[in-house]
């Protein structure tokens, strides 16, 4: 398995202060080198040290794929400057004019597709489809509305936490048209999105996830 458990400056939550896709993983600025090293050998992808509205919480404020980044309104200049600098001009990087800016927990997406929370408005979800550029889908009505810190989507599949309907499971396996499989991490932990990352090529899990968890997260996600 191309999986590692890890903490991030002592913390098992790892998807809350990073984001990886298959292009790049964005960590937060102040993780440690031994840390940055692994993801780099783990995701086969440069791991770029970034802030955002001058806070670690990458993997909440953040949503990215291999094409694009979307970050919060109030996300400065400078870092957006920084992040052009380091991935290079062939990465979107936008601001999204709302109100809701833990975009990491309210967006699922890999490369081709994206299910957002329902109360992003029509106007975003148009900057979304375009600075990702995927297909974006919305329900009124969810059991989770947050579906970017209850699941993890890749290229090759997704992980879902145990509180998604069977309703829901259909309907999100019918846009994305890939494995899904139903799991947790962190000993028990029901958000996935807040406790791993993952893209196409390996997985870094938080230090507590147990051995059948990381088996369960291999097999849906082809790592």
């Amino acid at each position: 398995m191309a999986i590692i458990r890890i903490d991030i400056n002592g913390n098992v939550n790892i998807g809350v202060f990073a984001v990886a896709t298959d292009k790049f993983v964005l960590v937060r600025f102040d993780a440690e080198e031994k840390i940055v090293e692994s993801l780099e050998r783990t995701l086969d992808v440069p791991v770029i040290k970034a802030k955002i509205g001058d806070s670690t919480l990458i993997g909440v404020l953040v949503s990215a794929n291999s094409k694009g980044i979307l970050v919060p309104y109030y996300a400065s200049d400078d870092e957006i400057r920084q992040l052009h600098e380091k991935l290079g001009g062939d990465v979107n990087i936008e601001r999204l004019p709302s109100k809701l800016t833990a975009l990491g927990n309210l967006i699922l997406t890999n490369d081709k597709h994206a299910i957002v929370h329902p109360e992003f408005d029509f106007k975003a979800i148009r900057i979304i489809a375009d600075v990702l550029d995927v297909e974006v889908l919305r329900r009124e009505n969810y059991t989770i509305p947050l579906v970017g810190s209850c699941g993890v989507a890749t290229n090759k599949g997704i992980l879902l936490n145990p509180m998604f309907s069977d309703e829901e499971i259909e309907w999100i396996s019918s846009i994305f048209k890939v494995p899904i499989g139903i799991g947790t991490v962190n000993h028990g932990m029901p958000f996935v999105g807040a406790g791993m990352i993952a893209n196409s090529k390996g997985a870094a899990v938080g230090l507590n996830t147990t051995y059948h968890e990381m088996v369960r997260i291999s097999e849906t996600l082809g790592v």
